[in-house]
């Protein structure tokens, strides 16, 4: 309600519900006009990739086409928002006078492929997206100690491809004091969080938010959150891995470099992903990948990429400053258990992809990347430089104990002068995370607990009412 008004009459109530059903019709509009400008910029896009060039008449039709794209978009975000609420909405300014900036928040414990991928989504109701990052100390303050700090969490943020600016010491929880600084200080138009609960203390972080007709809700990525990574590094398995080859607990190297299951009698406590990793994300992850150009330096560097983190993102600025295009090389979840045994890795593959994707300083990834790079791979991705990327501690040591069985992966080009290796100091390793979550064991199964049980009757109410809704279609 305007501020100073009544309570609507009978008359008002029925001109409230003709002007929703106009927004809701001018709304379906836009969708459709959405959906034609973005196939038609597609298909100016894909004739692109094919003659490898595009006429200048058709670049001119390309670009504005994406700018009423663009302008449909944030008019749709606002309609949207005018039709999903029963009273009065605010909308801040005009949208179409400058870049709609879109900010969102977050511990962001542990970065993976769901906080990208709610990047990804709230990045699309505007055009900037800004992105704070609750300090340590609110953390703690209401949950508990983050497993990574604050420069962690941090730089994992700033290097998400969609991520346009991050603002550091966010409070965990939203005052209006807070929202009336960054609508100031950052001209922010509306804040975006998942549709799950976050409740501290009995009342809802966002409510500020919400009362200010400053709030949407996007989807929770289904399939992956920090409980479950945490709960894979309690359990130990390796139940999540895409291509298994056996399960149960395992020793750090079975003394050879295939580890069967037959070879251990330990009990199997399962821990599976629940990921679903359908085309449609890979492609959605993807829509921003183009090909080389001629004349461009294509650098390769492969990896397991585990557990994407500073030291990773460290380690792809270096490689981006050695030449124009970056190709990053993932290795299969056999593969990286081979090397380093254990339940390694933590993530799955297509998991680990989709994070490696992600970030901003990758142009391509190679999936289930070959352990021996060869001359073969090098002339088939036109690469000029193969880096050997290793994480090393202050002392100058590998933050990872790699199995003395695996062959070199770049011995047979090391001759040719084409690998430089690359060293990043960093005190971010997946064995110091692991290592952190079992300092804190008690602590964290604990909390583990209450946090899964909590998780599993959000999805249970989700898929209820889902089902609920196309019933009563």
């Amino acid at each position: 309600m305007v501020e100073g008004s009544t309570s609507p009459g009978p008359d008002a109530a029925v001109t409230v519900q003709r002007t929703q059903d106009a927004v809701r019709q001018l709304f379906d509009r836009c969708v459709e006009a959405i959906d034609l400008l973005q196939r038609e910029v597609e298909t100016l896009r894909q004739e692109e990739v094919e003659v490898g060039h595009v006429g200048t008449q058709a670049e001119g039709l390309r670009s504005r086409l994406e700018a009423q794209a663009s302008a449909l978009q944030r008019e749709l975000h606002f309609l949207k928002a005018r039709s999903d609420e029963s009273q009065t909405v605010s909308v801040p300014r005009t949208v179409l006078n400058k870049p709609v900036r879109v900010f969102m928040d977050g511990a962001f414990d542990i970065m993976h492929y769901g906080h990208m991928n709610a990047f990804r989504l709230g990045r699309a109701l505007g055009d900037e997206l800004y992105v704070g990052v609750n300090s340590d100390e609110t953390i703690t303050a209401c949950k508990a100690p983050p497993i990574m700090n604050d420069r962690e969490r941090q730089a994992a943020v700033a290097a998400c491809r969609f991520v346009t600016k991050v603002i550091p010491g966010s409070p965990y929880v939203m005052t209006e004091e807070y929202l009336e600084f960054l609508f100031r200080e950052y001209e922010i138009d509306f804040v975006v969080h998942g549709d799950d609960p976050c409740i501290v203390d009995g009342k809802d972080v966002y409510a500020a938010a919400k009362s200010m007709g400053r709030y949407q809700s996007i989807p929770r990525t289904e399939g992956v959150s920090t409980t479950d990574v945490v709960g894979r590094m309690l359990l130990m398995t390796k139940e999540h891995h895409t291509d298994r080859k056996d399960a149960g607990l395992l020793p750090r190297h079975a003394g050879t470099p295939l580890i069967k299951a037959a070879e251990h009698t330990q009990p199997v406590v399962k821990a599976k992903s629940q990921f679903l990793p359908t085309t449609q994300v890979l492609r959605l992850f993807s829509n921003q990948i183009k090909p080389p150009t001629p004349g461009q330096s294509v650098v390769y560097v492969p990896g397991s990429w585990d557990m994407f983190h500073a030291g990773h993102i460290e380690l792809l600025e270096r490689c981006r400053a050695l030449g124009d295009y970056v190709i990053v090389g993932v290795y299969s979840d056999f593969l990286v258990n081979q090397d380093l045994g254990m339940n390694y890795p933590i993530m799955n593959q297509l998991e680990r992809c989709l994070s490696v994707i992600g970030c901003h300083h990758v142009d391509d990834v190679v999936l289930d990347a070959p352990w021996t790079v060869s001359d073969t791979l090098i002339k088939s991705l036109n690469v000029s430089v193969v880096v050997d990327g290793r994480l090393v501690d202050m002392g100058g040591q590998q933050t990872e104990e790699h199995n003395p069985l695996v062959p070199d992966p770049f011995e047979s080009l090391r001759p040719s002068g084409v690998v430089k290796v690359v060293e990043i100091k960093s005190e971010t390793s997946v064995s110091n995370i692991v290592s952190r979550v079992a300092h804190n064991r008690d602590r964290w199964e604990q909390r583990q607990a209450a946090k899964a049980k909590a998780e599993e009757g959000f999805w249970k109410e989700k898929h209820a009412n889902a089902a609920n809704g196309q019933a009563c279609h």
